[in-house]
């Protein structure tokens, strides 16, 4: 039971580390050292409340895995960090979902 704890520890660590997106700020005052890759061309639905509808953007990751840059359009900032053309594609920043199935049990509370 213990290795099955610990599995579950893991998985629980690698969910929150790939789901957990916090939005910290807009491209403006990020700072371009910090990003690892620009996210373009992607539908955008947020969780902010003044957002009730899909928009098209892009999104900067920063080495920690966070959102450092949120915004509507394009985005010409940022040349020599790795670039991501998601068009067509849906990103929700800021969603966690704990939502699972029976095959998925051996998670049980993820």
């Amino acid at each position: 039971m213990g290795a099955g704890r610990a599995a579950i520890n893991r998985m629980r660590a690698l969910l929150v580390t790939l789901l957990s997106v916090v939005v910290l700020g807009s491209a403006v005052g990020a700072d371009p050292s910090d990003a690892k890759l620009v996210v373009t061309g992607a539908k955008f639905f947020t969780m902010a409340d003044s957002d009730q509808e899909p928009w098209e953007g892009y999104m900067v990751v920063g080495e920690d895995g966070k959102v450092i840059a949120l915004g509507r359009g394009a985005i010409e900032d940022w040349p020599d960090v790795e670039r991501l053309d998601l068009a067509g594609q849906w990103v929700l920043p800021g969603f966690v979902s704990a939502h699972s199935h029976l095959w998925q049990s051996a998670w049980l509370g993820c």
